[in-house]
């Protein structure tokens, strides 16, 4: 197995090209850049846009540690226009819009959030005890959007059918 292809199953990126890898006093970066299919996308609708400009460089992402090591991944991040909503950054496979951590980060910290303090949590993942809460926040708002707008219920996980909804007996 290749040296980059370990890396991008520890990181969590299968649609992207590792470019090079440094370590330095920061930790493990990876600059890498997206793949063909996943590049030039609205970060909001996904659609495929035209490129406006490169953006302001290179981008920096926190992935989850290396050992004792702490890890990112720096690519490109142009910005696209998309007829939907004019000029956004690019969209990328491995993090949310607007977020600073990977899916993968974002999820073990919200694990970890459920099962134990959250100071615990921000010693673990070494951020600061209100990015625990912000990246908690972010994690809730996918599911409780799509769990409202498909169910129709009050909240996420409800059982209880959505009002004037008929009960089958």
């Amino acid at each position: 197995m290749r040296v980059s292809r370990i890396l991008r199953c520890l990181l969590g990126i299968d649609l992207a090209l590792i470019e090079r890898v440094e370590l330095r006093s920061c930790g493990l970066i990876t600059h890498l850049r997206v793949g063909a299919r996943q590049r030039l996308r609205c970060s909001r609708c996904r659609r495929r846009c035209a490129k406006r400009d490169n953006g302001q460089g290179r981008r920096r992402w926190r992935a989850l540690d290396m050992g004792s090591t702490r890890s990112f991944i720096e690519p490109d991040a142009p910005r696209v226009r998309c007829a939907e909503h004019r000029m956004v950054v690019a969209d990328v496979p491995w993090a949310n819009p607007g977020s600073g951590f990977t899916y993968e980060f974002e999820q073990q910290t919200a694990y970890l959030a459920v099962h134990a303090s959250q100071k615990v949590v921000a010693e673990l993942m070494r951020i600061a005890w209100r990015t625990v809460g912000r990246i908690l926040s972010a994690q809730w708002r996918p599911r409780w959007r799509v769990a409202n707008c498909s169910t129709g219920c009050v909240g996420s996980g409800s059982t209880r059918p959505a009002t004037g909804a008929g009960t089958a007996t």
